[in-house]
């Protein structure tokens, strides 16, 4: 009994307690102890439901990582809209940068230009690398305003000033400077790396050649020679410094050491190929170099033939073939008689002999000379091929470009590249209907030619066969979004000359 009276008495003391405690307001001390506990329980179930952002970011970041990896540009661009969406008003900048470069990868040039023109907003830091990639977009247009070299100049300096002593902005800012006629001031900017980098002194020679000042540039050359062979002593291999030796010598006008180094480099192996364009340009050069003689044009066709056999495609030793080919030698026929007297390679003086005589208008004559040469040499119709982007060949305004390639087509029908570029022609010439019976032959053999297609939309458009002028034109449209689509292998040689655009279409 007692035990059960203890009992109901301390239930009514604890009643009585928190009725007080409720009565003196006491218990909102406890209320933040009770909210933290009931937050806690809130947010531990909000991370059961809802995934953490800070995970999602992570996937999306690794799902783009490997979305590159594979080259499906379209997915890693989605993961990089949701990544920016996920950062709110304030997106990271590298994910800002990396969507633009996705989207100029993918052919979407204007969102990337917009995209780097958001990181580089005036009177902000900006994001180096976008700085970095306007102002070399600037640098390389042939021929940009006096607005776009300010535009350019606000970015490199804006580069600048975070990293003063950065070989690639000064260079940048050199090169600047030689758009704006600021030869003086380029010297000063090339001047600041001279020390570091040795090959330096190659532009320095050039701009003080440009002056006029040929004393100082050639010891500024010889210098940079002996500095760069001392480089090559110690990395045999490096084809940089095998160029950059070569662009000096070539300055200095020593073309046979020139081509030596290069040569030596290509036998060693340049999976980038750059040592063999670069040997185009030695011989180039070397042959530009040479005189009128009988004995100088020999020796000029040869070195011209060693490098377009290297180099079929070199715009500098096309213009000097046809430089010797229909100013000197199309003009002196006495000259083609010594030549062929000489032991010139005959493939070449028929191959010589065709095009003169096609460029006067002697066809039957053209056929046979050329017949000749690539029934003896069947890389012939490359050079051919390549030859009708050079001088009148190349001019829409008569009908020798077209008439060389029906030649070649004459003899070898299936050369789609031949076909192609006569195609292209007869669009530039607005020959609708012969483009059309060109090109669709090229892209029954390669459907995945972005240009032929373009070529087919206008072609047809202005046939007034719109259903196919649509048909080839999203058939581009899908070949620019997906530059890696699977491209069939042509049966002519590789090195041929890319086809030239149709007007009023960007170059693939």
């Amino acid at each position: 009994m007692s035990s059960d009276s203890t009992k109901s008495g301390n239930r009514v003391r604890r009643r009585q307690t928190s009725r007080k405690l409720f009565a003196s307001k006491s218990w909102l001390l406890m209320a933040p102890s009770v909210v933290f506990g009931l937050a806690i329980a809130v947010v531990a179930l909000l991370l059961v439901v809802i995934p953490d952002e800070s995970n999602r970011r992570l996937t999306y970041e690794a799902e783009t990582y490997r979305a590159m990896q594979t080259g499906n540009l379209v997915r890693a661009k989605n993961c990089l809209d949701s990544l920016i969406q996920l950062s709110g008003d304030n997106p990271r900048q590298d994910y800002l940068y990396q969507l633009a470069m996705l989207s100029a990868q993918a052919g979407d040039e204007d969102r990337s230009i917009r995209l780097l023109q958001r990181l580089t907003l005036p009177d902000r830091p900006g994001y180096g690398p976008a700085h970095q990639n306007l102002a070399m977009l600037i640098l390389s247009q042939p021929e940009p305003s006096a607005e776009s070299l300010d535009e350019a100049e606000r970015h490199i300096r804006s580069l600048l000033e975070t990293r003063p002593n950065e070989p690639t902005y000064l260079k940048m800012l050199a090169q600047l400077e030689i758009l704006r006629k600021r030869p003086e001031d380029a010297l000063k900017t090339y001047g600041l790396m001279l020390d570091a980098d040795p090959s330096m002194g190659i532009p320095m020679g050039k701009i003080l050649q440009d002056l006029k000042r040929d004393e100082e540039a050639k010891r500024l050359l010889e210098q940079a020679v002996s500095r760069l062979k001392v480089k090559l002593d110690q990395d045999f291999d490096s084809v940089d410094t095998r160029l950059q030796m070569a662009e000096a010598l070539l300055l200095l006008k020593q073309f046979p050491e020139a081509a030596r180094v290069v040569q030596q480099g290509v036998t060693l192996g340049d999976p980038s190929n750059r040592l063999s364009q670069s040997m185009g340009i030695v011989l180039g050069r070397w042959a530009a170099s040479l005189g009128n003689t009988t004995e100088d044009q020999h020796r000029k066709l040869n070195l011209l033939m060693q490098g377009l056999s290297i180099n079929p495609t070199n715009p500098l030793l096309l213009d000097e073939f046809w430089k010797l080919t229909m100013k000197e030698l199309g003009t002196d026929p006495d000259q083609i008689i010594k030549l062929r007297v000489m032991g010139t390679d005959p493939v070449v003086m028929d191959m010589i002999s065709g095009l003169i005589a096609l460029r006067q208008g002697k066809i039957d004559d053209a056929k046979k000379q050329i017949a000749s040469a690539v029934k003896r040499s069947p890389d012939i119709a490359v050079l051919l091929n390549n030859f009708t982007t050079v001088g009148e060949f190349r001019n829409e305004s008569n009908d020798k470009g077209v008439e060389l390639l029906t030649i070649l087509l004459d003899l070898n029908p299936d050369n789609t590249n031949i076909r192609e570029n006569r195609g292209l022609i007869f669009v530039r010439q607005q020959k609708f209907q012969q483009a059309v019976d060109d090109l669709e032959t090229v892209v029954a053999q390669n459907p995945d030619k972005r240009t032929v297609h373009q070529a087919l939309s206008i072609a047809y458009g202005k046939l007034g066969k719109q259903d196919l002028a649509d048909k080839h034109s999203e058939l581009a449209q899908v070949l620019q979004r997906n530059p890696r689509a699977p491209q069939k292998k042509e049966a002519t040689p590789a090195q041929e000359t890319p086809a030239t655009p149709p007007p009023d279409q960007p170059a693939p």
